[in-house]
């Protein structure tokens, strides 16, 4: 059924939520080579929140409190299926989720982080950033200490994040 639905669709929808039980879902139906086959088959595909978290190979953002600096934070990091290379940040803008730029620092992959208003159009070779006035995108580049970028609207960053791309 899930295989139908997806090879039906033009356009596939990952809500936002729980990351967790979205991955766990994911896992137990192997999502990530179906959607990978949807993206190369020209649908387009739309995460938003978890859904965004999803795509890449970890996300920050499911409430889990604990300390960091003495200070309460509700969010953690998640596993995601990998489909994008990177770490991903919804909602950066949020109390709390600006601790993202210490967390990303354990990872040897680069950061993204969005605020509402804000999305990364994702091709197979490029990306570029689209956003409502008011809010930004940022990219913590692991090559240079995940040093914070601003990411600029309507500029193509030529580099590839699909993880699998097509030969």
């Amino acid at each position: 059924e899930i295989i139908n639905m997806i090879s039906d669709a033009d356009v596939i929808y990952l809500a936002g939520g729980l990351t967790y039980r979205l991955y766990d879902f994911a896992i137990k139906y192997n999502l990530q080579e179906m959607l990978l086959n949807a993206f190369y088959s020209g649908k387009i595909i739309a995460g938003v929140s978890a859904g965004a978290i999803l795509m890449f190979d970890y996300g920050y953002g499911d409430k889990d409190a604990y300390t960091f600096n003495l200070e309460t934070v509700n969010h953690k990091m998640t596993n995601g299926i990998g489909i994008l290379n990177g770490v991903f940040c919804p909602h950066y803008q949020n109390s709390g989720l600006l601790t993202f730029h210490e967390e990303v620092k354990r990872f040897t992959l680069n950061g993204y982080a969005v605020e509402n208003g804000c999305a990364l159009k994702i091709t197979e070779s490029s990306y570029t950033v689209i956003k409502n006035k008011g809010c930004s995108a940022f990219k913590f580049d692991k090559d240079n200490l995940h040093k914070l970028q601003y990411l600029k609207e309507n500029v193509i960053y030529n580099e590839t994040l699909i993880k699998n791309p097509r030969k």
